[in-house]
């Protein structure tokens, strides 16, 4: 939000001194109303995002999508793991929450969550996990589980880190 202000605040301040002398003003006061309200939208939408996690199961309310309720029974195995960020040797950790199918049920990403929070839904989901201490890349991740990924990190060169 601070930066939302910081590019916002100077831009209006501008679009008002240019409008004020000629009366067009109310222009961007309706364009200004327009982009607070898109912005409150935004931010409700993202501290409504969250993952609630119980012995039976899962409940993931993602950003630009709508609430999921996974129960327990359809949770394969967790797994854990830390990926490389580009071509750093600094780590991000990812949980992957797995379906019976392979498919990845619930994701989330060290860049988002707490590591102790990860932790935490692992110890209190109790499906099997799979820790990899070992810091992989992207490319190495893929080749062994490339269907737990987005389609989009999937595809060479397209969303590498």
């Amino acid at each position: 939000m601070l930066a939302a202000a910081a590019l916002l605040v100077p831009v209006f301040a501008v679009l008002y001194w240019l409008t004020i002398p000629s009366g067009t003003w109310l222009i961007v006061v309706a364009a200004k109303a327009l982009v607070l309200v898109v912005l409150v939208l935004l931010g409700v939408t993202f501290y409504r995002t969250s993952v609630t996690v119980a012995a039976s199961g899962v409940r993931e309310s993602g950003f630009a999508g709508p609430r999921r309720d996974i129960p327990r029974d359809e949770v394969e195995y967790v797994l854990f793991v830390s990926f490389y960020r580009g071509h750093t040797l600094d780590t991000e950790q990812h949980l992957f929450i797995v379906g019976h199918d392979g498919s990845t049920l619930v994701r989330m990403r060290g860049r988002y969550w707490a590591v102790a929070d990860m932790r935490r839904v692992i110890e209190v989901l109790g499906a099997p996990a799979t820790i990899i201490d070992e810091p992989q890349s992207l490319n190495e991740f893929t080749r062994e589980n490339a269907s737990l990924l987005y389609w989009h990190e999937r595809r060479a060169g397209f969303a590498r880190r």
